[in-house]
């Protein structure tokens, strides 16, 4: 059974988004709550500190490139 276009474009769609929400959350995870928390609590920042940064600016960017090359695969 074949799917058609509108149908895989939207499975497509759907993981693209879905990786993309991967990014935002591991940017937010990693880079900005440690951020915050420290500068909300007066603590100084340390090497630790941006460790979890540097972690999560990772994942986001390999999610988004996931992302970016499902888009890759949309049918005309």
């Amino acid at each position: 059974m074949t799917e058609s276009k509108l149908v895989h474009n939207e499975r497509v769609k759907l993981a693209a988004t879905f990786f993309n929400s991967l990014a935002a959350i591991s940017l937010a995870t990693g880079a900005i709550v440690p951020i915050l928390t420290l500068n909300l609590a007066g603590k100084p920042f340390e090497i630790s500190t941006f460790l979890p940064l540097i972690f999560g600016a990772f994942i986001s960017a390999f999610c988004v490139s996931i992302s970016r090359s499902l888009i890759g695969h949309l049918k005309e």
